[in-house]
């Protein structure tokens, strides 16, 4: 997000003021996460699912199944490669200081680009590979404001929350029976980066791995093939980010580090063809409440934190589990070659209204409408899709609590102030698959 944000000048913080030091440099060092619900967007990768609302638990027949469920690999006849690109942009509104509660500012996030990159190829009747390489999770976000309403210079304070995805598959076919078992692992990568040019200049960048992460699908077709059903799950990740150096109250660092939690996901889907009309619907659960608090751990512990009796930075989310519910439909023309596509997303609150994150995901439900098309020509085939994305609430002091202002400084420096918290995104995407064997 970026705003032009005047500070008030008790907002401005001096060696004598701790507690104001304090506060502003949690400010600075807390990561923000993506609009949507979470560390996940409510779309990302490939135009022809994210055109039907992103519903795609029940069929894919591309190597994106690795994102949806592992088991539509078995749908690839011999092989398939496939490539696409998203492009995300948007805006909001929020109170980014919660001791300057007159302070609501509109601005613009970071724009955004998750690419993919993934191929799949079967090895006989009955089994089938892929691996692709994707964003699977992201956040930017970047307040530009004066700390001085006297001086015309203008600082910014930014943050970086990337989510990287490898992910190797197989699905088993059981044709006899319209069946399709999928499993695959993931090894994910994450980068925290967090930097603020004024005083307290601050400068973290983190970044760690994680290797145990994997999903698990089937898919059923029923004999007659106008119905198949899905089901989806999503292990748990903790990545461990660390990072060597940078500064922290005018203190040099030796080292900083944070856990970041991609939580589990639970989903099925269905989807329906009678002749070149096509629905699909899924309906997906969020393990979100994995989320309660992001600890930053700097090494020494600057003096300042000493005298307050803490060792770490400590940021509550306190989000809640909350449930996504996707639905698209399709119909194609001249002979399946250029299909037209409409879709609509909807999750419900996830994050908090008692610790509401600006430049986050605002703590109210979200909305997504779709549509996109495409031209199919045999074994290749390009599609784009738009998407249009919004959520939007308004928090009051009642929400926060009586003694939020104090509470803030130790159990949230990073949560906003009372007002309107708004949030919509735009998502421009194309992708493209070249098929074997069709």
């Amino acid at each position: 997000m970026s705003a032009n944000i005047v500070i008030a000048d008790s907002a401005v913080p001096t060696l004598k003021s701790g507690k104001s030091l304090l506060l502003l440099v949690s400010i600075v060092l807390a990561p923000a996460p993506a609009k949507a619900a979470g560390f996940d967007l409510i779309l990302m990768h490939g135009a022809k699912q994210s055109a039907m609302g992103g519903a795609a638990i029940a069929y894919t027949d591309d190597t994106r199944a690795l994102i949806f469920n592992p088991a539509g690999l078995g749908n690839v006849p011999k092989g398939a490669l496939d490539v696409s690109l998203t492009n995300v942009w948007g805006g909001g509104r929020a109170t980014p200081l919660f001791n300057q509660p007159d302070l609501n500012v509109p601005g613009d996030s970071v724009p955004l680009i998750f690419p993919f990159l993934g191929g799949t190829g079967r090895i006989n009747d009955y089994l089938t590979v892929g691996a692709a390489v994707f964003p699977s999770g992201g956040s930017a976000v970047q307040f530009e404001y004066k700390v001085d309403p006297d001086d015309p210079t203008t600082t910014k304070d930014e943050t970086e929350i990337f989510f990287l995805e490898t992910g190797v598959g197989l699905a088993i076919n059981v044709d006899s029976i319209g069946l399709r078992i999928g499993a695959s692992y993931r090894m994910t990568f994450a980068r925290l980066t967090r930097s603020r040019e004024a005083f307290p200049d601050v400068s973290i960048r983190a970044q760690g791995g994680d290797f145990t992460g994997f999903r698990v699908g089937f898919q059923w077709t029923e004999p007659t093939k106008h119905l198949t059903v899905g089901f989806a799950y999503r292990h748990k990740i903790d990545v461990n980010v660390d990072g060597d150096g940078g500064e922290l109250v005018g203190e040099a660092l030796d080292s900083i580090s944070a856990t970041l939690t991609l939580p589990t996901r639970l989903g099925g889907g269905i989807r329906l063809d009678f002749g070149d009309f096509s629905f699909v619907g899924d309906f997906e659960w969020l393990f979100n409440s994995q989320n309660q608090a992001i600890l930053l751990r700097p090494q020494p512990v600057p003096p300042l934190l000493e005298a307050l009796g803490q060792d770490q930075v400590t940021n509550t989310l306190d989000w809640k589990d909350h449930y996504y519910v996707r639905v698209g439909i399709e119909y194609r023309f001249f002979d399946n070659r250029l299909p037209v596509r409409l879709g609509f997303a909807y999750n419900n609150r996830s994050t908090s209204r008692r610790y509401p994150t600006p430049g986050g995901s605002p703590p109210a439900p979200a909305y997504a409408v779709t549509f996109g098309t495409g031209y199919n020509h045999g074994p290749w085939q390009m599609n784009v899709a738009y998407a249009y994305a919004w959520s939007g609430t308004t928090i009051t002091e009642e929400d926060l609590g009586a003694d939020y202002q104090t509470r803030f400084l130790t159990e949230c420096s990073n949560c906003g102030g009372p007002g309107p918290y708004e949030a919509y995104g735009n998502f421009l995407m194309w992708d493209f698959s070249y098929r074997w064997g069709e």
